[in-house]
This record gives C-alpha cells, structure tokens and sequence, in this order.
C-alpha cells in the first residue's frame, strides 16, 4: 500500500529526533555496524522515526567512541545510517507501526509510551489503538511513566534508569524524593540501581510501620471519605510478613483491587 526505498543517511543529516531509550548495541554497531535498518516514513514533507530508537543511540555511541579512540577512519559503516523509507504514511498509521515494530521487535516502554502520548496530543490515539491492536495491559505499564517526577523521568530518557526500575520507581509514589535526593547525592551521570530501588521500598515500607496501632481492622469495601489515606495491602495469613511482601496505594479503590487480584486482606493506615 505505501511505497518503500531502501537508503543511507549521512550521519551529519540525520534529524534531531527525540530518541528514547539506551545504546544496548554500542559495541557490536562499533565493530560491525547496523545490521538491521531502521524504519521510517514521509509525512507532509517531514521524515519521522518508527523503528530504531536504540539502533540510533548505539551508532552515535559507537561512533563517539570511534572519535575518541582515533579508529573513525577505519570504521566507515559508522558514517551513514541504514534505512527503510515509506513513503506519504499518515501520522496516525506510523504510531501504530511504531508501536507494532515496539512489540515484535523493541521491548522498550520508554519508547511505546512516548508514540501514546504523542498520539494523544494529537488526539488520535482511538485510532492509533484500533490500528495497533495494543493488549490493554501493555498499555497500563507503558502508562505508568505518567506517575513518574519529572526529575525521574529525565533520568530514564537519559539512560540512567533501566526500564524495569522505572517502572518500580514509578510505583513509590511520594516516596520518589528518596530516589531523587540519591541521585543528587550519587552526581549527575550516575545512575539509579535495584538496591537504589530496594532502599526507597524498604524506607517507604519503614515509615508506614511505625504509623501502625498494635490492633489492625480489616477495612470494608466501602468509599473512604478522606483527603489524604494510604493503604497497605498484605496476606491475609501472614500480617508480620508484610515488612518483605506489603506495599502503598494512594488510592482506596486501587489498593482494595489489588487486595482482591491477590487474595489479600486490606487494611487502612493514617498519611505518612
């Protein structure tokens, strides 16, 4: 249906697209190159990213490395950037490729998340979904950039977060500012680590146990009137465990959800 040309792009012409993710293949495009091309589009005149965000990085990475090691010269697959160009492809259509060639190929959150809000803005993410056919829980976990600071954000944009931390970071709620005063604290190209993580979860987890009365009462399923509750869900057969296997939800409907997803019983705690 659309038109497809096989080219390579001069390094230096390359556009300054909002890459996401990291350069996992640095060494191997520093050896050999990009083996597989990335995926583009024509739209109005402009060419746009689909497929290929951390191929991008890796060449940029790979051929900063070769510039500072003196071996540019040598290595003369880092000069252009293989690609598949379709052609005069509806914005609404390349989201959903994007977000296809993410889940086939990628693996990268980061970057379906960017193409969902990208689509939102335009506001044609209906379309966008019915074209990709995306699994809703996919979806959610994209979405779950949303509860992440900015401060935090930025750092996975920059690499300094893995996808999986991310995603735990995004899940502490206030407890964030743990994580951020840790990064201020470790310099700013140093990145947040599964311990990093594991702290602010154990800290958070310390915090609402010294909140607890000797006594815990069962909450109901009923709406809680109150500005400012957390919950902490834990076993229902084992309370003393949930130092390990507890965690916070902000929101009531939320944690009783979770409560009953994992055959737990729910219990109110004042604000921390």
């Amino acid at each position: 249906m659309y038109s497809c040309t096989y080219t390579e792009i001069p390094f230096n012409e390359i556009p300054d697209w909002s890459l996401v993710g990291e350069p996992e293949w640095t060494d191997s495009v520093y050896q050999d190159g990009i083996k597989n091309a990335v995926l583009l589009a024509t739209w109005e005149g402009k060419l746009c990213l689909i497929g290929g965000n951390r191929r991008i990085l890796s060449l940029k990475a790979a051929r900063a490395r070769a510039e500072e090691d003196g071996t540019l010269a040598d290595r003369p697959w880092l000069d252009t950037l293989k690609a598949l160009v379709y052609a005069d492809v509806p914005l609404a259509v390349q989201s959903a490729w994007a977000i296809q060639d993410n889940e086939q190929r990628s693996d990268n959150p980061l970057h379906l998340y960017s193409v969902i809000k990208a689509a939102m803005s335009r506001h044609d993410w209906d379309e966008v979904y019915a074209l990709s056919k995306l699994n809703k829980k996919r979806f959610e976990q994209a979405m779950e950039y949303d509860n992440l600071t900015p401060d935090l954000f930025q750092m996975v944009v920059q690499g300094r977060m893995s996808k999986t931390n991310a995603l735990a970071a995004a899940r502490l709620g206030a407890r964030q500012d743990y994580l951020e005063q840790l990064a201020k604290a470790k310099g700013d190209n140093a990145r947040i680590t599964g311990k990093d993580i594991s702290a602010a979860q154990q800290a958070r987890t310390a915090a609402v146990l010294q909140t607890l009365t000797p006594t815990l009462v069962p909450t109901q399923q009923t709406v809680v009137s109150t500005n400012h509750v957390m919950f902490l869900v834990v076993d229902e057969n084992d309370i003393l465990d949930m130092r390990l296997r507890g965690y916070l939800k902000d929101d009531f409907h939320g944690a009783f959800e979770a409560a009953t997803e994992g055959g737990k019983m729910l219990f109110r705690l004042q604000e921390v």
